[in-house]
């Protein structure tokens, strides 16, 4: 918080205050990402505000028995518990409820949970994304149907993927301004914006809302406003 309550020269009283909320970044992550496999997993589901919900493996019967044969020939391809040898005109002559029990009992185990939705690339999509330190990476699933359904449109990556950065790595802003009592609101329009961005986005505003004796004490306090971390 920074004020002018002991300073002010003109009778215009001006108190700023900003932080990075740290705590509803960890709200607004929880309530889009589930985490797939144990608490070291870097691979997550996208459940966009709680709109959508985490697929599992044994809610995954909506899909073709073509799909669902090749996830099984994958699996079975790649797994320990199996012959190297498993020929695939075997597994093809597999009815659907042997390819059902042996889906059900691999989906089981966390660690391989997340591996299916590599898979099914047919129902589901995947986005990367990086942070500002060595380490900071996680993979991000998705349901192209369910996100269609919810936001009326196919999913734009790109979108995705900016939504997914700033949730993983970025705090949202929160900056107030009270001038001679009131409180102005809405004075940023992105709270991922960029600090000193967002300083130039209040000044305009606030310039155009008060008079030039409380805009010009209002100045001097917003120069001397620093980020702040909660």
């Amino acid at each position: 918080m920074v004020n002018n309550f002991t300073e002010n020269g003109n009778g215009a009283s001006v108190e700023i205050n900003t932080s990075y909320d740290s705590g509803l970044a960890q709200m607004y992550f929880d309530d889009n990402f589930v985490r797939l496999g144990g608490n070291d997993s870097d691979k997550f589901f996208y459940v966009d505000w709680g709109n959508v919900g985490k697929h599992d493996l044994k809610t995954m019967y909506t899909v073709t028995n073509d799909t669902r044969e090749n996830v099984i020939k994958e699996i079975l391809e790649q797994s320990d518990e199996y012959p190297n040898n498993t020929g695939k005109k075997e597994l093809e002559k597999m009815s659907n409820p042997k390819l059902k029990e042996e889906l059900n009992a691999w989906s089981d185990h966390d660690h391989d949970e997340r591996d299916f939705y590599e898979f099914d690339q047919e129902n589901f999509g995947e986005i990367t994304t990086r942070g500002y330190s060595q380490g900071d990476y996680a993979e991000i699933y998705y349901s192209k149907k369910d996100l269609k359904e919810c936001w009326g449109n196919d999913v734009d990556e790109n979108n995705l993927k900016k939504s997914a950065e700033n949730l993983f790595w970025n705090h949202p802003l929160w900056f107030q301004v009270i001038i001679d009592g009131k409180d102005f609101d809405g004075l940023i329009d992105n709270e991922y914006m960029n600090f000193d961005d967002a300083k130039e986005q209040v000044e305009e505003k606030i310039k155009k809302e008060v008079s030039k004796e409380q805009f010009d004490e209002f100045k001097k306090i917003l120069d001397k406003t620093t980020e702040n971390y909660l």
